[in-house]
C-alpha cells in the first residue's frame, strides 16, 4: 500500500507541490496524479519513489481542486477549470480536445465503457464524447443541482450531485441520477435526504453513494437500502 502526499502543503511556490491528489492513474511501475494544483509523475520500484512535476510539451499547467483524470483510449485525460485535455504515452505530449468547460464547477470524469465513449461533467451537464471528440448527447439535469461525481455500472452512469449555489439554503435536497446515455434526460432521479452526496462507487451491478449525513446507500434499481 502507498500513500500519496505532498510534504509541502503550506508552501507557497505551487510548483513543488500539490497539495491534495483528486485522482490517480497507474501505468506499469509510474503514476499520473491529477491534483489541485499542477499534473504530476511519479515513479515506483523496489528501492525508490520519486514524485515530479508533469513538465512534458503540452502540459495544462495549473489544475484546481475542481479537475479530475481518468484512463481513456490508452490516454490520461484530465479536466481543467475550463478545458479537457489528454496525455499519451508513447509520445508524453498533451494535447488540448477542444472541449469547453465552465470555471467553478467540479468536472468529473468516467468512461462509458459498453459505448467506448467518454463522460465529462460539467455543472448540470454531461457531454458524452466519441474517440474523436465529438459530443454525440448531452445530458441536462435542473440547475438547482451540480454534478459532483460519476461510476459506470451495467451499462448506465450513477451521478450524484450537489445543490448548486443558487439552490443552497431553500430547503431542498441534492439527488441521485441514472444515466442511460442515449436520451438528453435521465431515467431516474432519487432524493438522498441531505444538500450533498459526497462519493460514490460501482458495486454488485449497481451503485452504493456515500452521503453528507454519513449512510452508505446501495441502489437497488428503485430505492436505496442501507448499508451502514
Amino acid at each position: 500500500c502507498v500513500s500519496i502526499f505532498s510534504d509541502n502543503a503550506t508552501d507557497p511556490d505551487y510548483d513543488v507541490d500539490f497539495e491534495s491528489p483528486t485522482s490517480i492513474g497507474r501505468y506499469g511501475t509510474s503514476f499520473y496524479i491529477g491534483s489541485t494544483e499542477q499534473p504530476f509523475k511519479s515513479t515506483l520500484d523496489v528501492a525508490t519513489f520519486s514524485t515530479t512535476q508533469d513538465a512534458d510539451t503540452g502540459t495544462p499547467g495549473v489544475l484546481s481542486s475542481n479537475s479530475r483524470a481518468v484512463w481513456w483510449q490508452n490516454r490520461w485525460y484530465v479536466t481543467t477549470q475550463t478545458k479537457l485535455y489528454y496525455k499519451t504515452i508513447s509520445g508524453g505530449a498533451w494535447t488540448d480536445t477542444g472541449i469547453t468547460l465552465t470555471t467553478g464547477v467540479p468536472h468529473p470524469l468516467v468512461v462509458f465503457r459498453n459505448k467506448n465513449s467518454l463522460c465529462v461533467a460539467n455543472g448540470n451537464t454531461i457531454k458524452l464524447l466519441d474517440t474523436s471528440h465529438s459530443t454525440t448527447v448531452t445530458l441536462t439535469i435542473p440547475t438547482d443541482y451540480e454534478i459532483i461525481s460519476l461510476a459506470f455500472s451495467n451499462n448506465k452512469i450513477g451521478i450524484i450531485t450537489r445543490l448548486s449555489t443558487t439552490a443552497d439554503g431553500q430547503n431542498q435536497e441534492s439527488y441521485f441520477f441514472v444515466w442511460d446515455g442515449a436520451s438528453a434526460t435521465t431515467s431516474t432521479g432519487i432524493s438522498v435526504g441531505s444538500n450533498l452526496l459526497v462519493g460514490i462507487v460501482s458495486y454488485r451491478g449497481s451503485f452504493v453513494v456515500l452521503s453528507k449525513t454519513g449512510e452508505f446507500l446501495y441502489f437497488n434499481g428503485g430505492g436505496f437500502d442501507t448499508l451502514g
